[in-house]
């Protein structure tokens, strides 16, 4: 994975959907394993250091576009075909939009900040994952260029597939956010609803694609439904004392 994309994930899981007005920030304070350190904390979700001429693109327009290429994606990692380095996923489920994410990824974004990466936790989310990438195009109004430039950057998570293997979660929220110069560059960010720990199982393997199913997908064979339930078992390690070291 080159520095660029390191620089990136350590930056955002950038939206744009949520207002911070529409969610109480304080509640967020008494969240684990974050709790005062948690990115939602009393955060109002006010942009301070970004470039002049950044803007936060409309989500309807790429929404769907991008539900394809991700959900695409897992799909030919559990098919074990394409990636035959990888196993069969026995029970890989697909992905969809939540809007708890969004708030955060929108937060995040917010800050306009490399580092520190933030802690990020809510009641239905212990520890939020993440993915982001860059792509950049002559300066361009055109809807398809924009689309262009975000298939590129999933195109490139899927070359580094010890990352891609990270999207093993159910949720997502996906934002794209525009600077415009010379060129303009996307940034393209997606939010999940946990992130991978150590000594775990990315995903659950099976002789067959989705053998383990409760109901399979019906576009997505590969992947279950998204009604699918998954138990996780929260990491040992609290990271609201990792964040005070």
């Amino acid at each position: 994975m080159n520095q660029l994309l390191h620089w990136l994930i350590d930056l955002l899981y950038l939206v744009y959907v949520l207002h911070g007005s529409e969610l109480n920030s304080s509640v967020y304070c008494e969240v684990g394993p974050c709790y005062s350190f948690n990115l939602a904390c009393d955060n109002t979700g006010k942009v301070k250091k970004c470039f002049k001429r950044a803007t936060l693109l409309r989500e309807h327009e790429y929404r769907s576009i991008m539900d394809d290429v991700l959900n695409e994606l897992r799909h030919n990692v559990a098919g074990g075909e394409i990636y035959r380095n990888l196993p069969v996923a026995a029970r890989m489920g697909k992905l969809y939009w939540n809007k708890e994410l969004a708030y955060f990824a929108r937060l995040d974004v917010s800050r306009c900040a490399v580092v520190p990466r933030p802690c990020m936790s809510s009641k239905n989310f212990y520890q939020i994952g993440h993915l982001a990438g860059l792509a950049n195009f002559v300066n361009s109004n055109s809807t398809t260029y924009m689309i262009n430039a975000i298939k590129s950057i999933a195109q490139d998570w899927s070359k580094d597939i010890s990352r891609i293997t990270r999207l093993d979660t159910l949720r997502l929220k996906v934002g794209e956010k525009e600077r415009d110069d010379i060129f303009n560059y996307v940034i393209l960010s997606c939010a999940f609803n946990r992130a991978i720990q150590e000594d775990e199982r990315i995903y659950e393997w099976g002789g067959k694609p989705g053998v383990k199913c409760r109901r399979k997908d019906m576009e997505y064979t590969n992947l279950c439904n998204s009604d699918e339930k998954y138990v996780y078992h929260k990491p040992k390690l609290h990271l609201a004392r990792m964040w005070q070291e």
